[in-house]
């Protein structure tokens, strides 16, 4: 009995070489958090992205930082590395340093979203490469309402299959962004990959995103995170890479003229 509970056992006991590589993702100072923005084009030709930072096209962000729990991500940022972005078949894209420390950006040119294509982020400081995977998702599929009356609009996306909901509005006469809940350091990018059911639904707050009588662009973007086991040599439990692409649609609040 003895020597068959053994070999039952054995059976059970994790491969060492899996928890080894687990503690290495769960222990790694290095933490990235990034986001890659596909924008589609407008539908409706009463959208203009022309003179909108939006009109670039697709852009990849990452946050870097050494750091060993989430108080620490914003204190100590990884400067003078080496970055670089590939989606598919496509030619890789350096990644510059951005305006913050620790931050890298690419806009544009050689970046073509494609739904279902693998995206690849290449980081490397010194002599120590990582790695992070995630399969870029196709566009939502939601009919916003043409008129509203300028109260807080709920999204309703529970029947796709999101992680999380990107929200840009701009007036369209001015071309000023109204709202927006897209992270824009790394501790709101950590707290928005990290928040859970959060891509069932968006409320847009009214107030907020309509402040008057006016047509707006309203920008809605399904985000999704690539798997944690496709990060390499960085921390597996801080780091996350997420790919969504926006869709832009009217909405007007202008008086109702029958």
């Amino acid at each position: 009995m003895l020597l068959l509970f053994t070999l039952i056992g054995c059976e059970y006991l994790p491969d060492p070489n899996d928890v080894q590589d687990t503690l290495d993702g769960l222990t790694n100072p290095l933490v990235v958090q990034g986001i890659v923005l596909g924008v589609a084009e407008p539908e409706s030709d009463q959208i203009d992205l022309s003179g909108t930072d939006f009109a670039q096209g697709t852009a990849v962000t990452i946050f870097a930082a050494d750091a060993a729990s989430v108080s620490e991500i914003e204190n100590a940022p990884v400067t003078g590395a080496d970055a670089s972005f590939k989606i598919g078949q496509q030619a890789a894209v350096t990644l510059e340093a951005g305006a913050a420390p620790g931050a890298y950006k690419a806009v544009g040119d050689g970046l073509e979203y494609v739904a279902g294509a693998l995206g690849e982020l290449s980081f490397a400081v010194g002599d120590g490469a990582s790695g992070a995977q995630v399969t870029l998702p196709p566009a939502v599929d939601v009919l916003l309402p043409p008129q509203h009356d300028g109260s807080d609009l709920t999204v309703d996306l529970s029947e796709q299959s999101y992680d999380q909901v990107l929200v840009v509005v701009f007036d369209l006469s001015t071309q000023e962004i109204t709202y927006s809940n897209e992270p824009k350091d790394i501790a709101e990018l950590y707290e928005y990959s990290t928040a859970e059911g959060a891509g069932d639904s968006v409320v847009i707050p009214g107030a907020e995103a309509f402040p008057g009588e006016s047509i707006y662009a309203v920008g809605i973007a399904g985000m999704v995170k690539g798997d944690s086991s496709s990060f390499s040599s960085m921390n597996t439990a801080l780091s996350s890479l997420q790919a969504g692409q926006l869709v832009f649609q009217p909405v007007s609040t202008m008086p109702f003229e029958n």
